[in-house]
């Protein structure tokens, strides 16, 4: 019972999603047994409603749909997730995600089903105001299963204690174990016990915001011993860590035949001369040895070009220190090492390269060679910045969006004023602009958020950050301003800016627009609290009547 306590004080302090625990009876009478603090804020559900049975609580125009649901969980036996809506004590409609789980007792019997309901309102909200964005939503979620489902590498996904919650096709193919035989592992089960200290160290590392990389030897579940190599990502939402990455393949091969027999001329120049990816060898003095024919196709000069040089041959300037202290870094500590960076193309330029270095040492322990492998990562960098891009920007206006927004204020809040001055915020949106998209057609209404944008950018200066927040919702961070004038004058820079004539449909249109203004303070640095100021400061401007600024004090 102790325990019990403990776990439901747990999810009621600790977790900010939704989290309900129904109490199962005979297959298919379902009674709340746990409502936690989320639940009660967000929902009708409350304390006086455990006890009740579903069907007692839920309206009647959903209460069929979630006690299949919840059928289906406890016959199955197995999770359910679905999606679903339900509105607020104040009648507004919020989007969720729900996750049933049913809980087993010693007999299989299910006897409890725990429900995590995640908010996914402002991901339903911009899928219904703009199909525009909800496509790119769609192929960008479509192209991260593919990626993870048909990566040609293992995949596991790990909770902080360092369980294995998922893993994907190739995972199994490489261990010869299904995630199920995997369910509430820790990842360094199977990992022998000389390489457990290794592994730990790197997990806790990627736990801690880093990520880094370890080679262990792994038990297949037919029992053979093979070596892997391990890439520990941390997992970060919302600026916060939640969970860790393993991707990893199988080099056994590679190690027995390059590693272990690296000092076996012919076996190395077989692997080598027959390798996609550019192998060399470095010496002490860090001059080139050795470099694989692939290079020309790669680099595009003919390895002549290469032997007997600085390894530092055609690398880009702004990457030469830091590769040139890695490698002297791994030749001491014998650690292997990756690096990402640019290196000139004899054709095409600056191009994008991946590196992995490895230490090679004689039997006295003295430093031999480096072996390093190289590979050309220029598209799938393109295709990286690529979505970094849209993750930080407005696909309609070009604008950063809320979450680049968030990160820099919270980055100018955090960072140390050398003139003691603070970030001042202007919040702002289109008068009447439902009136526009309803009169005028949504296309219409995309053509004035476009130019909203523009003429937004054509009167801020360069270290100001304009981004769109959502709907006609945009805001502007001043990260260092002056005094209150500063963002004062800017607001009417704004104002006049938009009140000048708009041709729309061809014919002139006169478009406002009201704003709330807030500067921060040393005692104001709260992120909440300045993005309620302002939003009350932009809604006492549209109570005096719109077309005007009001500044709210902190």
């Amino acid at each position: 019972m102790k325990e019990n306590r403990l776990f439901y004080d747990a999810l009621a302090n600790g977790i900010r999603d939704i989290v309900i625990i129904v109490k199962v009876e005979e297959g298919t009478i379902f009674t709340y047994e746990f409502i936690n603090k989320e639940a009660r804020n967000r929902t009708t559900v409350g304390n006086h409603d455990i006890g009740k049975r579903i069907e007692d609580v839920v309206p009647a125009d959903m209460v069929q749909f979630m006690l299949e649901k919840y059928r289906e969980a406890a016959v199955s036996k197995e999770q359910i997730e679905y999606e679903d809506s339900y509105k607020r004590r104040l009648g507004k409609t919020y989007y969720t995600r729900t996750i049933l789980t049913p809980l087993m007792d010693e007999n299989n019997v299910c006897t409890h089903i725990v429900a995590v309901v995640e908010d996914i309102t402002l991901r339903r909200q911009a899928e219904i105001s703009s199909e525009a964005s909800s496509q790119v939503i769609r192929e960008s979620k479509d192209t991260y299963e593919s990626l993870y489902e048909h990566n040609p590498d293992g995949i596991y996904r790990y909770d902080l204690t360092g369980k294995r919650l998922t893993g994907n096709h190739m995972a199994e193919v490489i261990t010869g174990y299904n995630i199920q035989e995997l369910s509430d592992t820790l990842y360094d089960t199977f990992v022998i016990s000389e390489d457990n200290e290794e592994i730990k160290s790197h997990f806790k590392q990627a736990v801690a915001g880093k990520a880094t990389n370890c080679d262990v030897s792994f038990y297949r579940r037919d029992g053979d011993i093979i070596k892997i190599t391990i890439k520990f990502s941390p997992i970060i939402v919302q600026d916060e860590i939640v969970g860790v990455y393993g991707v990893f393949k199988d080099i056994t091969e590679e190690y027995k035949l390059i590693l272990k027999n690296i000092e076996s001329e012919n076996r190395f120049r077989i692997i080598a001369e027959n390798s996609s990816d550019l192998i060399l060898l470095i010496d002490e003095k860090g001059m080139i040895s050795y470099v694989s024919p692939s290079c020309e196709r790669i680099l595009g000069y003919s390895f002549r070009e290469y032997i007997g040089n600085h390894f530092k041959t055609h690398l880009h300037e702004a990457y030469q220190k830091v590769i040139q202290d890695t490698f002297w870094k791994s030749v001491e500590n014998g650690e292997p090492w990756d690096i990402k960076f640019q290196q000139k193309h004899r054709t095409r330029g600056w191009i994008w390269i991946e590196l992995n270095g490895r230490p090679t040492y004689d039997e006295q322990n003295q430093f031999s060679h480096m072996v390093a492998v190289a590979r050309d990562i220029t598209y799938r960098k393109q295709y990286e910045d690529k979505l970094e891009y849209l993750a930080n920007h407005d696909i309609l206006t070009g604008l950063p969006n809320r979450r680049y927004f968030q990160l820099q204020l919270k980055k100018s809040l955090g960072g140390k004023s050398q003139h003691d001055r603070y970030p001042a915020i202007l919040m702002m949106d289109i008068d009447h602009f439902k009136s526009i998209n309803d009169e005028k057609g949504h296309d219409i209404g995309d053509v004035v958020l476009r130019e909203f944008a523009r003429r937004l950018q054509q009167v801020i200066k360069p270290d100001y950050v304009a981004a769109r927040l959502g709907g006609d919702e945009f805001v502007i961070l001043i990260p260092e301003a002056r005094s209150q004038d500063e963002s004062i004058q800017l607001a009417k820079n704004i104002i006049s800016a938009v009140h000048k004539p708009w041709l729309i449909e061809g014919e002139d249109t006169i478009i406002s627009t009201s704003i709330g203004i807030v500067n921060a303070t040393i005692a104001t640095t709260d992120i909440r609290l300045l993005m309620k100021h302002v939003d009350l400061a932009l809604y006492e401007a549209k109570d005096a009547g719109r077309n005007t600024f009001k500044v709210k004090r902190t």
